[in-house]
């Protein structure tokens, strides 16, 4: 008995997420979704930079998060008439929205000391 090579070895293949980063996050795994998730926040950590936390931000539209007492949120950011995003987060709570200015958001990555820490 001789086993034959399989032909995925022979494959430039590796393991990984193949989606653009440009697709919607409706359209992708969740292991993708996960992947990229991962990215971003590595990238923030490294460089605190304001197109970083953008990417961040628009990257985690939508997901549930908790405040520090532990109410639970989500925050989306709206599209104006050219297409392209407002800079301002309209943060959702048991049904009411607040707007939050991205201002604001900057002067809070410029209040922490590195990112992970409590504001």
């Amino acid at each position: 008995y001789r086993p034959k090579a399989s032909v995925t070895s022979y494959l430039p293949y590796q393991k990984g997420v193949y989606f653009p980063s440009t697709a919607d996050k409706e359209k992708i795994s969740v292991g993708a979704e996960r992947q990229r998730r991962y990215r971003v926040i590595r990238k923030l950590r490294s460089e605190p930079t304001e197109e970083h936390l953008w990417e961040t931000v628009l990257l985690y539209c939508g997901v549930q998060f908790k405040t520090y007492s532990g109410l639970p949120f989500t925050y989306e950011i709206r599209k104006g008439r050219s297409g392209e995003y407002t800079k301002e987060l309209w943060i959702d709570r048991r049904g009411k929205s607040k707007s939050l200015a991205w201002s604001s958001v900057l002067l809070a990555l410029g209040n922490i000391k590195k990112v992970g820490e409590v504001v």
